[in-house]
């Protein structure tokens, strides 16, 4: 597992071992803090570092040695939030302060994708193993799940009936994706199939509720929260609960 411990107020890096072990991992040279926000079969890590007062795009290799990753001419900052077992990964690249979804291959060439026809600006926020990548878009100030194909296609998703916008957090190598979708101003997790049927599956008891994983046999994980999220609870979802 990977994301952050703070040390001193500040995000450092840090791995955990199937046993529940951690490491903190190395910042690149010139780095202040960072944070991992993913990981694949291999064990190699994407993510960010703030590398002198920017936050740049991240990989780190099994043996926890940082690299850079490029960004696209344009860009000025970025992050990888996702990688595939192949070591392509996806997040956003930042130009004139709005977030474009980007992806980069194995050797860390960047790529920004197509935004689909109304979208302003939009990340990626998962990736799977066919390079199939899965996001938000923003139209008209409101965000919109979308998918994007292994060629860099954009579809948007639709959402279930009553729902306003949403996004999407992960997916599995079938391509079903997860998120959550907003109805009546309340976030609800949500899941989309593989040919894009929309299941909203609610707030599971609290306020509001998020899907931020799913694998490939369709068991979902999330949180869910009251509304100030004086109660913050974990959620694991089989696909008998959602279906």
């Amino acid at each position: 597992m990977g994301g952050y411990v703070t040390v001193t107020g500040i995000y450092q890096p840090c791995k955990w071992s199937a046993d529940g072990t951690p490491t903190v991992l190395a910042l690149p040279a010139g780095g202040t803090e960072g944070s991992l926000q993913a990981i694949n079969s291999s064990g190699v890590m994407a993510g960010y570092a703030k590398v002198t007062d920017v936050y740049q795009p991240c990989k780190w290799s099994v043996d926890g040695t940082p690299t850079v990753l490029a960004l696209p001419a344009e860009a000025t900052e970025g992050a990888a939030t996702s990688i595939n077992s192949s070591g392509v990964m996806a997040g956003y690249a930042k130009v004139t302060d709005v977030n474009q979804p980007c992806k980069w291959s194995a050797d860390g060439t960047p790529t920004f994708l197509d935004l689909p026809v109304g979208g302003t600006e939009g990340a990626i926020n998962g990736i799977n193993s066919s390079g199939v990548v899965a996001g938000y878009v923003d139209v008209a100030g409101a965000y919109q799940p979308c998918k994007w194909s292994a060629d860099g296609t954009p579809t948007f998703l639709d959402l279930p009936v009553g729902g306003t916008e949403g996004a999407i957090n992960g997916i599995n190598s079938s391509g079903v994706v997860v998120g959550y979708v907003t109805v009546a101003g309340v976030d609800h997790a949500a899941i989309w199939l593989a040919d894009g049927t929309a299941i909203d599956a609610g707030t599971f008891g609290l306020d509001s509720a998020y899907f931020y994983g799913i694998n490939d046999l369709g068991v979902v994980v999330g949180e869910k929260g009251n509304n100030d999220w004086s109660v913050e609870l974990p959620i694991m979802a089989v696909p008998a609960t959602y279906n």
